[in-house]
């Protein structure tokens, strides 16, 4: 079985010698603190989420946990495909 080149992979391959479009402003340490703050967010709440989840009365701290977590994670997602797609117009 054969695999294809990096030059016969589909995306956009930057020049040598070209400036960087304006769509290339990712700036690493500014996500990697934006993705930390996210995380240490979701271990806040992991954290302060007590009780057995199978006990009837904490499902409901359970549950809310459950949504703020899965907030922080899509916006997590959403800061990591917006600095892909920029990256990838380069």
């Amino acid at each position: 079985m054969t695999f294809p080149s990096p030059t016969q992979m589909p995306g956009s391959r930057p020049v040598p010698g070209a400036t960087a479009p304006v769509g290339a402003d990712v700036d690493p340490a500014e996500l990697t603190a934006q993705i930390g703050e996210i995380t240490d967010r979701v271990d806040a709440i992991a954290a302060d989420t007590t009780g057995d989840p199978d006990d009837t009365e904490a499902v409901g701290a359970h549950i809310a946990a459950l949504d703020a977590t899965a907030d922080l994670v899509d916006r997590a997602h959403g800061l990591l495909t917006d600095a892909l797609d920029r990256l990838d117009r380069v």
